[in-house]
């Protein structure tokens, strides 16, 4: 509540304390993370102002774990357990760093940058890294090399902003060995870069200046597009922002999204943390549609 305002009410699916553990996190978004392995797209952003606690949320440290490990952990807990079901999963990590996409497991360190093709609702990167896992240790061992060439800085509240929006992309293939159908899914986790309003001190530094600029447009376009979707639009404007196009498979209408909502109860982040709960409000008011599992007979192999 506002000095000398009225109150504000916000509607949410489900609201979590400070206090509340990761696994209680991830255990709210369980059900739609493993409809991957059914053939079922599905996407978890979380947004929020600098140091609110998205990249906590998304990975966490590695004692405590966020929803990155703990989904990929869970659907090779499932895939494992479906006896006539031959699975391939495979990941990639890519940043979006000043509207640019960079390769962030890439064989050269994470310095390759990659462009985007659409194809009408499908959006691929080109030549992005894809790494398989089958174990929870590799699975470590790829997200730990990307994010080491993860873009940060330090700013007034974070002194290890992310300056880039992380996305870590899972491929689940798999084959019924009776039926001989095919279902493809596919996970996409965004660690979005924090929003913020451009300080005085970051005017003065170039770099700092440009990254927060970058930054609050993409999210800017993102806001664009939820407002589109939400008024029924027919002209959604994906192509603002790499982000957008990104996202855009998961938010054109048969796919499941969840978007994590982290602000902070610092009394110094009233207006960031409002203007949070708002963008979170209206998005909470999209309708995708029916989400449809991807499933083909015979088409597609795991290999």
């Amino acid at each position: 509540k506002l000095p000398n305002s009225t109150q504000r009410n916000y509607q949410f699916d489900r609201v979590f304390q400070p206090s509340a553990r990761q696994e209680e996190i991830f255990g709210e978004l369980r059900d739609i993370i493993t409809s991957v392995a059914d053939g079922y797209n599905v996407c978890i952003m979380a947004y929020g102002q600098t140091g609110s606690g998205k990249t906590f949320t998304m990975q966490g440290p590695s004692n405590n774990p966020g929803v990155n490990i703990r989904a990929l952990r869970e659907l090779l807990r499932v895939i494992k357990g479906r006896q006539r079901m031959e699975y391939k999963l495979t990941v990639s990590m890519v940043e979006i760093y000043n509207e640019t996409i960079v390769d962030l497991i890439s064989p050269s360190n994470g310095c390759e940058v990659l462009d985007l093709r659409n194809l009408g609702v499908t959006v691929t990167v080109v030549g992005a890294t894809w790494e398989p896992v089958e174990t929870e240790e590799q699975i470590q061992q790829v997200l730990a090399r990307g994010e080491k060439n993860r873009h940060v800085a330090s700013t007034k509240i974070n002194s290890t902003s992310s300056r880039s929006h992380l996305v870590v992309s899972v491929n689940v293939v798999g084959r019924d060995s009776v039926s001989g159908t095919v279902n493809r899914g596919s996970l996409l986790l965004c660690d979005l870069a924090g929003s913020e309003r451009a300080e005085v001190d970051s005017m003065k530094n170039t770099e700092r200046f440009a990254e927060t600029t970058h930054i609050n447009m993409s999210l800017s376009a993102l806001g664009q597009v939820f407002a589109a979707l939400r008024n029924n639009q027919l002209h959604v404007p994906y192509r603002n922002s790499k982000l957008t196009q990104i996202l855009q498979p998961c938010l054109g209408g048969d796919s499941k999204a969840c978007l994590i909502v982290n602000v902070s109860s610092e009394p110094k982040s009233l207006h960031e943390t409002l203007s949070t709960l708002l963008f979170g409000a209206n998005a909470r008011q999209i309708t995708l549609g029916p989400a449809k599992a991807h499933v083909y007979q015979g088409r597609e192999t795991t290999n």
